[in-house]
């Protein structure tokens, strides 16, 4: 615990202390409804000071974290031709060697046979377009 913590535990139980000493002297200040009032007054801000700096030290529980769910696997696409499941980086398909991707005829870079304009050089790749 740290000693500022236990200052603070040792001057509230001070000051419980003394508003309970007080009460009980019998000094006609005390007697009177201001006078309880302050011993009160002074009692519970003592009760305060311990219980704030007795409970400041405890740690309090994490919450319980929930794991991360899984990423979903990749999908792999599919050959246009057979139907069976390709990496996305094959040019041609393994299984029954369909060509999966062409050759910009102007800048020569492999792009998917459905693109209609090369995203490279911007050339369109259908006749009649």
């Amino acid at each position: 615990m740290k000693p500022g913590r236990i200052i603070g535990i040792l001057l509230g139980a001070a000051l419980v202390i003394v508003a309970v000493g007080a009460y009980f002297s019998g000094e006609p200040a005390s007697q009177t409804q201001n006078g309880r009032i302050a011993i009160l007054f002074a009692a519970i801000m003592g009760v305060f000071m311990i219980a704030g700096n007795s409970s400041a030290g405890k740690k309090q529980e994490a919450p319980i974290r929930q794991p991360a769910p899984a990423p979903a696997p990749p999908v792999k696409p599919l050959c246009p031709a057979c139907g069976r499941q390709i990496s996305s980086e094959y040019l041609v398909c393994p299984y029954c060697g369909k060509r999966l991707r062409e050759k910009c005829p102007s800048c020569g870079k492999d792009v998917a046979g459905d693109f209609i304009v090369c995203p490279y050089c911007g050339i369109s790749l259908k006749s009649g377009t």
